[in-house]
């Protein structure tokens, strides 16, 4: 399935693919996407059980979607501002990045918010838009490069044993004793799960008849 019709043109360069490797019958560990997020957990999970078979299923290419089509800004807080239990988010990514051996690019300069009141003296940006806007805020933050930060999670979950499944969609699952997963590579079944599925995916609970997976 091309998720790219829904990103356009990918602005960044992924340039590690794997080669399909084969599917087990039974899986400990099945991630469905292979943006940031599930590149990042399957590797996690695979490094905190080494001895447990974890894949990873992705419909394109690793960051097809929004992973690789994002502007590459990081921030030390949400969209919506600093939320509990967040802690420094800016020194949890370094980490993450050092002990995955991932080279994103990442340069923390500091980054301006913008607003329509109270402009800092000092305000590169000024401009009219329904108003006036212009920076009114410095906090922390900086850029990545996506392209290579996805590559270097696919690179960083490959070394660590995670099988890697591109141009694999997981077109079905159903929830039983095990979660039956029906896949462009075959059918296998998975203990535990991590879902971000499609809108083209079926999920069904064999137990309840109802939608139940659970979106990264």
């Amino acid at each position: 399935m091309n998720t790219r019709k829904n990103w356009g043109k990918c602005p960044w360069v992924v340039d590690f693919h794997p080669e399909r490797p084969g599917l087990p019958p039974v899986l400990d560990f099945a991630v469905i996407g292979g943006g940031f997020t599930g590149l990042a957990a399957a590797t996690w999970l695979k490094k905190i059980s080494p001895d447990r078979a974890v894949a990873l299923f992705e419909a394109d290419c690793c960051g097809a979607g929004s992973s690789g089509s994002t502007g590459g800004v990081a921030l030390a807080e949400s969209s919506v501002g600093d939320l509990p239990g967040l802690g420094d988010v800016l020194a949890g990514y370094q980490e993450i990045l050092r002990e995955l051996n991932v080279e994103a690019d990442l340069v923390l300069p500091g980054a301006y918010e913008l607003g329509r009141s109270g402009a800092l003296p000092n305000t590169p940006i000024r401009w009219k838009d329904a108003g006036e806007l212009a920076a009114v805020k410095e906090v922390p933050g900086g850029t990545i490069n996506p392209g290579k930060t996805v590559s270097g999670l696919a690179r960083a979950a490959e070394r660590a044993g995670v099988l890697l499944f591109e141009t694999t969609e997981v077109k079905e699952t159903k929830c039983a004793e095990e979660i039956q997963l029906t896949t462009d590579a075959g059918f296998t079944r998975a203990k535990s799960a991590c879902l971000r599925v499609s809108p083209s995916t079926r999920s069904t609970c064999r137990t309840c008849g109802e939608d139940c997976s659970a979106a990264l």
